[in-house]
């Protein structure tokens, strides 16, 4: 659904930053007049329009939400570009919507604040979601409200080749496993402005995975590090008859009593990933 200058004017949204390539680099957000001093809880568009049209009409791409401003946030796309499976689509979605003529501008909201049950509380992901709902933004791989996003929009995301060959060769109850992992992970990630990134392993895990590759969610900085206790969990590419397929999730994020757990150290495994599939909020704490 399109929108124009008008109503963007009516909602207080205003305009933050323009996206800009060049050559075979990775886009990157040109700050506008007033973007720094944007710095509270917001919501933000990625806005589109033909460079020559004089409408004031934008196609609205993407919607998303930005806990300590605009700019802050920007930076974690630029670095998504480079680091993670998500920003890598939004890469190529930009890009390929830049060449055919067209420009992006990023217009941002201070988002509000809800007052419930004695309690006040910045509304800036409930405002995510209600924009969301209105408009539908091209680009948004987030589920629609209320649902979970659907296995063939996770299945079509840019993963790492070694996702889908570790995927392809798994038996299909296997498959089925870490198709429903999957779904949840790429539904924490959105929720909590975390990027998925290929590692080669780390020593110090339960078991069996030692050294093995994992897809990590976590924040990224520019050069590609893991930004320090941002990690959230991590599932490993590698499933054996002793050693299946499971899900290894950040110490400081369990929850639940300690003997559903195998491992001591930073990232532990759940005894029955059943069980977990089953109810993740039993075993996972934001």
């Amino acid at each position: 659904m399109p929108i124009t200058e008008n109503q963007l004017e009516k909602l207080a949204f205003k305009k933050t930053h323009r996206i800009e390539i060049g050559g075979q680099r990775a886009p990157r957000f040109v700050s506008l007049d007033g973007a720094t001093e944007l710095k509270e809880p917001c919501v933000y568009f990625w806005l589109g329009k033909n460079k020559n049209t004089r409408g004031d009409q934008f196609e609205v791409l993407y919607v998303g939400k930005a806990k300590s401003g605009p700019c802050a946030r920007m930076r974690q796309h630029e670095n998504g570009f480079r680091n993670s499976v998500t920003g890598r689509n939004n890469k190529k979605n930009i890009k390929d919507y830049i060449s055919d003529g067209k420009e992006i501008l990023v217009f941002t909201r201070k988002a509000g604040f809800l007052n419930h049950l004695g309690d006040r509380s910045n509304a800036y992901s409930l405002e995510e979601e209600i924009l969301y709902k209105q408009y539908r933004p091209r680009w948004n791989r987030q589920r629609l409200v209320g649902k979970k996003p659907s296995l063939s929009t996770v299945l079509n995301l840019n993963w790492p080749d070694e996702l889908r060959d570790f995927r392809d060769d798994l038996k299909k109850s296997d498959q089925r496993k870490l198709d429903k992992l999957l779904i949840w992970a790429v539904t924490q990630a959105e929720d909590l402005e975390r990027e998925f990134k290929l590692v080669g392993g780390y020593s110090g895990l339960p078991r069996g995975f030692d050294n093995k590759p994992l897809l990590v969610c976590a924040k990224y900085n520019h050069n590609g590090n893991m930004r320090q206790k941002t990690r959230l969990f991590a599932i490993p590419l590698h499933s054996t008859p002793d050693h299946p397929v499971t899900m290894l999730i950040a110490r400081s994020h369990t929850k639940g009593a300690n003997n559903r757990w195998i491992g001591e150290n930073a990232l532990v495994q759940p005894k029955d990933l059943e069980k977990f599939i089953a109810a993740p909020s039993q075993y996972f704490t934001k």
